[in-house]
């Protein structure tokens, strides 16, 4: 209904006699499968070109399709708080907000020590997650697979260090060479099974100088995978 209803819109809020040189969505792709919303993302990219485009969307599905095909776009979040105060901050890469909720995270006074060390690992997780399920998914379509299989794909291997090993490899059962994909560092091992275990049964230190430590050396394994 929603693809419908834009394809009735968008040529008549685009026509050459409109006097508006900018378009406003709101949450176009409810209801949509993947491929819509990837089509979605091409069309509006089209239609930026002579005007301003503004989508308003409770669905991360589109801003996750723009940040794949490498859509030139502002993504900005915004958050009602307590008494209704408003933040809006720019989102450039899921990848690095959750690297930087884990500093904030390590920083958290008000937090027990334990809580705060798996909040950390577990943001860090998903920071690899993140990049590896990107990764996936712009190779795969790219050489021709269909949304399904991708998805499937990825629903079958649902472990992080599966999903980088498909993302590295093309196979999950390479899971045991992702370590040796790194450059050699005395903490890689640490590291990465830390994060590949998440917040579940972590041990090791929790202050905070070494937590900002922690988040400094994923970051780093993370920008050999990009």
């Amino acid at each position: 209904m929603h693809a419908l209803a834009l394809s009735l819109f968008l040529p008549r809020a685009t026509a050459p006699g409109s006097p508006f040189r900018f378009l406003v969505v709101d949450d176009p792709v409810q209801a949509m499968d993947p491929a819509k919303v990837d089509g979605l993302a091409r069309t509006l990219a089209d239609h930026s070109r002579d005007r301003q485009v503004v989508v308003f969307s409770h669905d991360d599905r589109l801003a996750s399709a723009v940040r794949r095909m490498e859509i030139d776009a502002t993504i900005l979040q915004v958050t009602r708080m307590r008494q209704s105060a408003v933040t809006v901050r720019q989102i450039a890469d899921p990848v690095d907000v959750y690297l930087d909720d884990a500093r904030s995270v390590a920083h958290e006074e008000e937090l027990t020590d334990t809580v705060r060390r798996d909040l950390v690992v577990t943001l860090c997780r998903n920071a690899f997650d993140a990049l590896a399920v990107r990764s996936v998914q712009t190779t795969k379509l790219g050489t021709g697979a269909t949304h399904a299989e991708v998805e499937a794909l990825l629903n079958k291997h649902g472990a992080t260090r599966d999903r980088i090993a498909v993302a590295l490899f093309g196979e999950a059962d390479r899971r045991n060479d992702v370590e040796g994909h790194f450059r050699a560092r005395p903490w890689v091992r640490e590291v990465l099974r830390a994060c590949m275990r998440g917040g579940h049964g972590g041990d090791g230190p929790t202050d905070r100088a070494s937590l900002l430590t922690f988040v400094e050396r994923a970051e780093e394994l993370i920008g050999q995978l990009r």
